[in-house]
């Protein structure tokens, strides 16, 4: 047990690690941070184009559709408006902070009147996940800071809170609110991190973790939250229709699903597994809140939530639930071989997140020593990535190559292969992407200032920063994040009208790619009187009527 001393010290510990959570980001966005450019980092622009859309007056959902829930999306925004320069990749890490922090505040606030030494250890491993903007699992070989799966990092930070604040909290009313504002979040970040949460609270609702009365504080709570939202804006139906859509048009096998989920977890799902198993056969308790069962509700939950994700903070929600299970292992009256044992297996359940995190981090960012800064003219903040000498080399290289061999490009496409598996991992090729953005965006800037005038603007690609790069408007009602295999797979409502209207869609030519020509085929039929016209090196332009004769 902690003297009285030890825990002043934990106390003070507690508090400086929520502390660091909030000036570590303010530190760094006070310097002018570039970062080494990674695997899909083009995923990262999508907050840009929420960004522009959002402060021209759309709303997500209503106005278009997005992969996931509003609130990432709004909270950078938010972000952005107090610090414009901030890199995009991290403010859009970072944001949930305005969430997290201060719901965890109430977690720690309230469990350290119980146990200093568990509350440390929670607020540690929240801590570490919260100010380290790193997937735990690398996509490519080469290290770089991961711009994708920030959406699916967020539920795991916001699951990680709900899983503290219902084993750890005592059954007040102050947990009721805890927990109805984080479900209120996951809900309005993603929709499976928020069922994966609600198997935490059903099972601790059924144990007695949270009271009734607790639970009908955070129903009330989110129920108001989510009214308001709707009556004012009418994003919540507009989301569930979404949801719905994507349900209906992505039918596959779950159970291959959560096969995948927890083979790319299974670092954490054995041992951990183990020790669920152990500890029922271990120690009898006589009542239903056993610490076996909260890991395998901890598992579950995981394993369905990373079977809907490519990438991600997997699993992290674990580590609250083993420190809760091995506090228990503790105080019980089990053998102490068979403790030693268990706290073997918690050990090595709750570790490798950390581990792969820190070595993913470490490596990215020691790497960024010997990395140039992103040559650019018209990128603005988005260009804020650094990138190895000979990844630019290779970028112009296979720039060139595209343009001197048009028919091998064009017979990739013909087989509805991309020219490499991993293309949108490759470094070489998001750095190009970039750079091509830049000559692009250069181009019509040019085209401005000889009297172009228009108004709105889209790429035929999966991201459309263009529209925040060029101060101009994205067309309302179409998708951000175009995946033409899973998001794009047909035109929605009004959607052929606010393609028909839109001034120029850039169409990427270096390379043009199997799914280019799979979104061109989707939103042709809404383009047939745009003409197509040379704009750069690697872009053409589809441009409306009434540009054509000032072009």
């Amino acid at each position: 047990m902690a003297t009285s001393e030890q825990s002043k010290y934990y106390v003070i510990a507690s508090w400086a690690l929520l502390a660091l959570c909030v000036l570590f980001p303010i530190l760094v966005f006070s310097l002018p941070v570039k970062i080494p450019i990674g695997a899909f980092y083009w995923d990262s622009y999508l907050y840009l184009d929420a960004q522009n859309r959002i402060a021209t007056g759309q709303l997500p959902n209503v106005d278009f559709f997005p992969p996931v829930g509003a609130l990432g999306y709004y909270l950078f925004y938010w972000l952005r408006l107090v610090l414009p320069e901030s890199q995009p990749m991290l403010a859009a890490s970072w944001a949930l902070i305005f969430v997290t922090v201060p719901l965890m505040a109430v977690v720690t606030w309230d469990s350290l009147k119980t146990n200093a030494v568990t509350t440390l250890l929670v607020v540690l491993g929240f801590a570490f996940f919260t100010i380290v903007p790193f997937n735990t699992t690398e996509y490519y070989s080469y290290p770089g800071y991961d711009g994708f799966a920030i959406y699916n990092r967020q539920g795991s930070q916001l699951i990680y809170v709900v899983a503290a604040a219902l084993l750890f909290m005592r059954q007040t009313w102050l947990q009721g609110v805890v927990i109805g504002l984080a479900m209120t979040a996951l809900f309005s970040i993603k929709i499976t991190a928020f069922l994966a949460a609600g198997l935490f609270c059903a099972y601790a609702l059924l144990c007695g973790k949270i009271s009734i009365r607790s639970t009908i504080i955070a129903i009330i709570i989110s129920a108001i939250i989510l009214a308001i939202t709707e009556l004012t804006t009418g994003i919540i139906s507009a989301y569930l229709r979404d949801i719905f859509e994507l349900v209906t048009s992505n039918e596959g096998g779950l159970i291959g699903r959560l096969l995948q989920g927890g083979a790319r977890t299974f670092g954490v799902c054995a041992p951990a597994a183990l020790a669920g198993l152990l500890l029922l056969f271990a120690a009898k308790w006589q009542r239903l809140d056993h610490p076996a069962i909260w890991i395998f509700v901890a598992l579950a939950a995981g394993v369905f939530f990373e079977s809907q994700n490519t990438g991600g903070q997997e699993l992290i929600f674990v580590i609250p639930v083993i420190v809760y299970a091995m506090f228990i292992v503790l105080k019980s009256t089990i053998a102490p071989p068979m403790v030693g044992v268990l706290l073997l297996l918690g050990a090595a359940a709750a570790l490798p997140p950390i581990v792969q995190t820190t070595q993913h981090a470490a490596r990215a960012t020691v790497t960024a020593l010997k990395q140039a800064p992103l040559e650019h003219e018209n990128l603005k903040s988005m260009g804020d990535v650094l990138v190895r000498d000979f990844l630019v080399e290779r970028e112009t290289e296979i720039r060139q190559h595209w343009q001197n061999y048009p028919e091998a490009m064009m017979h990739y496409v013909e087989l509805g292969q991309l020219p490499e598996f991993v293309l949108f991992q490759d470094f070489a090729f998001q750095a190009a992407w970039a750079r091509n953005a830049d000559m692009a965006v250069t181009a019509l800037l040019k085209k401005e200032a000889e009297g172009l005038e228009y108004k709105t603007i889209m790429n035929m690609d999966f991201t459309n920063p263009f529209a925040y790069l060029l101060d101009k408007e994205a067309p309302k009602h179409v998708a951000i994040g175009a995946d033409p295999t899973r998001i794009v797979t047909k035109l929605r409502e009004g959607e052929a009208e606010a393609l028909a209207d839109t001034d120029i869609i850039l169409v990427p030519q270096c390379p043009y790619t199997s799914n280019i020509r799979m979104l061109s085929d989707i939103y042709g039929p809404a383009l047939v009187d745009h003409k197509e016209v040379a704009l750069s090196q690697c872009h053409t332009a589809l441009i409306h009527p009434r540009l054509q004769a000032d072009w």
